[in-house]
């Protein structure tokens, strides 16, 4: 696949594989790293929420097309996918002193919470602020 990023071009090679790719998983780490980082430089506390995604849209055994906002996956690895990277964001929120605010792991979140796959709808939203903002309240206290 040739993606166009401003005047140039990126071509997307590699297969569909059901294993979270490390390479990924260092990269999110270290994104994230260099976020709290910074941030805490300027002596702000990040605070970080992990991804909540609709996953009763994610239950086919399908390749997504790398055109495609996730390349490279099965649509029933997201979920896992998710829960990996919601991990690697856990240790290095943990590692940084920074806050991470896990409700919305437990919060029910049901598909009326969401307009599509992944975008929360004025409910889903009400919901989202309603599991964190008690720890928000706190940490910018």
């Amino acid at each position: 696949m040739i993606s166009n990023i401003g005047a140039r071009q990126i071509e997307l090679n590699g297969d569909h594989l059901h294993e979270y790719d490390a390479r990924l998983s260092r990269i999110y780490r270290d994104n994230v790293a260099l976020i709290a980082s910074t941030t805490s430089h300027f002596g702000v506390t990040p605070i970080f929420v992990p991804q909540v995604l609709n996953y009763e849209r994610f239950t086919r055994d399908i390749a997504y097309s790398k055109r495609q906002w996730m390349p490279f996956l099965f649509e029933n690895d997201v979920k896992r996918l998710m829960s990996e990277m919601n991990g690697d964001l856990a240790n290095v929120a943990s590692e940084s002193g920074s806050q991470y605010l896990d409700e919305v792991l437990r919060t029910q979140w049901a598909t009326a919470d969401f307009v599509d796959s992944g975008h929360f709808s004025p409910k889903g939203s009400y919901k989202f602020a309603k599991a964190i903002s008690e720890r928000v309240i706190a940490a910018c206290s």
